[in-house]
């Protein structure tokens, strides 16, 4: 076998398909244990990716980073393959066992087009399609979110929680196994984010629906990892975690701001027209 970038697609009988990014090599014997999770475990819209190592970092120092590239052991986790949508924030928005119409309505994206209120529940803006990320919303607007995502998940008898990924697992999820810049390679292209991107401001949020664009596909089969929305995510370590933002979005023109390292600190935790976020789950 040539050395080089591979992606392992393992199947077993009662097991979602799951796929294991490689380098290989040229002469060195590999040894790779992967576990495959029951296919039940495996929500709707989540990808799996299996614990191991992968390489952090990027020796050109993009926007918010000065490490260079080093291997990083992660353990296994799931995380969303597109960005949390309009139609699910929604959904979030008008579940009243957990807030009212005012509490709900304080969660509300800020800046864009009205949501109306129509019958006591929120409808969605006229001419943003349903599919679109969520954008302009708060830190702690997607961290509640998460928290009604894991109450929702152990009513279904899930004993895991939802979170915001962590950045070295918005990095690996993106990257695969391999030094990759981009999710899909190492050469950048404003056209592989989409015709849109580079046009500068957005005021009324995003209009393109998630998973539009085929080539910012990650080699583990996430969708948006270099364009769509940029996307809160967590630093690692700390027990009140500090908050970054990564990722391109249709305003942006310069190509660090796309590369899988890239990331950096929120102006404050209020948001703006173009981030958004996904989500992770993990095992208690």
């Amino acid at each position: 076998m040539p050395a080089g970038s591979y992606v392992l697609v393992l199947r077993a009988p009662g097991t979602a398909e799951v796929r294991r990014p490689v380098w290989v090599e040229y002469g060195v014997r590999m040894n790779i244990g992967v576990s495959i999770p029951p296919a039940e475990e495996i929500d709707e819209g989540f990808v799996y990716v299996p614990n191991g190592a992968y390489m952090a970092g990027d020796d050109k120092y993009p926007k918010g980073t000065d490490e260079k590239l080093r291997q990083m052991e992660v353990p296994a986790f799931f995380i969303s393959r597109y960005e949390v949508t309009m139609r699910q924030y929604r959904e979030f928005l008008n579940d009243r066992a957990l807030h009212d119409v005012v509490s709900a309505g304080g969660r509300l994206p800020q800046g864009g087009e009205p949501w109306p209120l129509e019958e006591g529940a929120f409808a969605l803006p006229s001419g943003i399609p349903p599919a679109a990320p969520v954008v302009g919303i708060r830190i702690a607007d997607a961290e509640a979110y998460c928290e009604w995502r894991t109450r929702r998940g152990r009513e279904r008898g899930l004993k895991s929680r939802y979170r915001l990924p962590r950045v070295v697992e918005c990095e690996k999820a993106a990257r695969g196994g391999d030094r990759r810049a981009f999710p899909w390679g190492n050469e950048f292209d404003l056209s592989l984010v989409g015709e849109e991107a580079g046009g500068g401001a957005i005021p009324l949020g995003i209009r393109r629906p998630v998973g539009s664009v085929p080539a910012d596909e990650s080699p583990y089969g996430v969708r948006d990892m270099a364009g769509g929305a940029r996307e809160f995510c967590l630093s690692l370590g700390s027990s009140r975690p500090a908050f970054f933002v990564k990722g391109g979005s249709p305003a942006d023109a310069e190509d660090t701001l796309y590369r899988i390292a890239s990331r950096h600190v929120p102006e404050s935790g209020e948001g703006g027209p173009d981030i958004g976020f996904r989500v992770v789950r993990v095992s208690e």
